[in-house]
């Protein structure tokens, strides 16, 4: 089964300006979709999911899709692109700093000299779930409450498996590798500090936010 990219790209104001960033899942299909319909199936499935996983302060972008990941350059092409807007859905919690996110891994296997290794996921989230104000957890200071990291997890967790247009859609490794049976999603203990890239010319952040 091919491996196909969702890439779901978000912005939040960060220093006066409008930082993009991305979070991007592959999936194992047993054949590509033969029409939009089923790319756009696949791009609201995963966007859904993370919406629901991001703060009112993020801003949705642009989903893309591309594939197969597994192949040569020439094989890995842009499948469908779409242009999103709204923001995130959660409203209460405690705010978290834009370059501190929510640290999320999966099992995915043992590698060649037997070492685990994993899927991980770096949520910049702009709310913590589960936290209220400038708590301890949000400063990165104390561990997460259980209610939090399972927020988070079970969100990522329904995105292991789903069906579009006849399709079984498996997360999956850059290169194809699936999850082993019983894999689920761990938050980490403690929120961490990712930075964002360094980039050119981007957008005014409204007036009003940092």
């Amino acid at each position: 089964m091919p491996p196909y990219a969702v890439a779901v790209t978000m912005s939040t104001p960060w220093k006066g300006l409008e930082e993009e960033f991305s979070n991007i899942f592959h999936y194992n299909i047993p054949s590509a979709h033969e029409n939009e319909a089923g790319w756009e199936g696949l791009s609201e499935a995963v966007v859904t999911k993370v919406r629901e996983m991001m703060a009112t302060g993020v801003t949705f972008r642009r989903v893309r899709i591309y594939g197969p990941t597994n192949g040569s350059k020439a094989d890995n092409v842009m499948q469908y692109v779409r242009d999103l807007s709204g923001p995130g859905g959660v409203t209460a919690g405690g705010s978290l700093a834009p370059e501190l996110a929510v640290v999320v891994k999966a099992y995915v296997g043992r590698g060649p000299k037997g070492g685990k290794q994993f899927l991980r996921k770096y949520l910049h989230v702009r709310v913590l779930t589960g936290h209220t104000g400038d708590s301890e957890q949000t400063r990165a200071v104390a561990a997460l409450g259980s209610g939090s990291r399972g927020f988070y997890e079970a969100k990522l967790n329904s995105l292991k498996e789903f069906t579009v247009g006849a399709r079984l859609h498996k997360l999956c490794t850059p290169n194809g590798k699936n999850l082993p049976d019983g894999s689920d999603w761990e938050t980490a203990a403690y929120v961490a500090t990712r930075q964002f890239r360094a980039r050119g010319k981007r957008r005014p952040a409204a007036a009003g936010t940092t």
